[in-house]
C-alpha cells in the first residue's frame, strides 16, 4: 500500500494541524516536516501546548519555508526534492491560494501562472516520495468535500472562459483545482 502522496486539508484548525504535526513527528522519529507558508501561519504556540519542555527535538526537526509566490516554491520545491537527505520528510504547504494570486499579479499571462502551478506539482508527484499536504481556505470546504469521491464532478461554471476549467478559472478556484487534477485524499 502506497502512503499518500497529495492530501487537501480543507481549513484545519490550528491546534488540530499542531496535533497532527506533534504526532507525525512522534511516530516518525527521522522524519523532518517542512512547513511552507505564505501567511505566517505555523501554530507556534498550539505546538507548544502539547510538547513537554524538555522535548526540543520536535522542534529541530520542524523548518518553515516562506514563499510569497509560486516561482519561489518552485525554487523551494526542487532544493527540497533534490536533497537526498530529504527521503524521509513531509511538506506541508499553507496559503497557495495567496502564492497563486501573488503570481497573478506579478505575471501578466495567466496560462504561466497555470503552468508553473502544474510543473510544481508533477514534479512532486513524479520525483517526490514522501507525503504532501496542501491546506485549503474554509470557503471551499463544501465544494471539496462534494468532490472527494467523484473527481469528475467538476464545477466549469466558475472558469472565467467557459471552455476549458484547467486554466481559466477564477483564483478561488485553485484549491479545487488542486484536488481534482493531483490530490489523492481530502482530510
Amino acid at each position: 500500500m502506497r502512503e499518500t502522496i497529495l492530501s487537501l486539508w480543507i481549513a484545519p484548525d490550528t491546534s488540530k494541524l499542531a496535533k497532527s504535526i506533534y504526532e507525525y513527528l512522534k511516530l516518525k522519529q527521522d522524519a523532518i516536516i517542512y512547513y511552507i507558508d505564505s501567511v505566517n501561519s505555523f501554530p507556534l504556540n498550539e505546538l507548544r501546548e502539547i510538547t513537554s519542555v524538555n522535548d526540543n527535538t520536535i522542534f529541530e526537526r520542524i523548518h518553515i519555508v516562506t514563499c510569497l509566490d509560486l516561482v519561489e516554491l518552485k525554487r523551494t520545491i526542487m532544493k527540497i526534492t533534490e536533497d537526498p537527505r530529504n527521503n524521509n520528510c513531509k511538506i506541508m504547504i499553507h496559503g497557495i491560494d495567496t502564492m497563486m494570486n501573488n503570481s497573478r499579479i506579478q505575471i501578466s499571462n495567466q496560462d504561466q501562472v497555470y503552468s508553473i502551478l502544474n510543473n510544481i506539482l508533477l514534479q512532486l508527484r513524479i520525483n517526490y516520495k514522501g507525503s504532501l499536504l496542501i491546506t485549503g481556505p474554509r470557503l471551499k470546504k463544501r465544494r471539496i468535500e462534494r468532490n472527494k469521491n467523484n473527481k469528475n464532478n467538476f464545477n466549469h461554471n466558475n472558469n472565467t472562459s467557459g471552455n476549458d476549467g484547467s486554466h481559466n478559472m477564477l483564483m478561488n478556484d485553485v484549491i479545487e483545482y488542486i484536488n481534482r487534477f493531483y490530490c489523492d485524499d481530502v482530510v
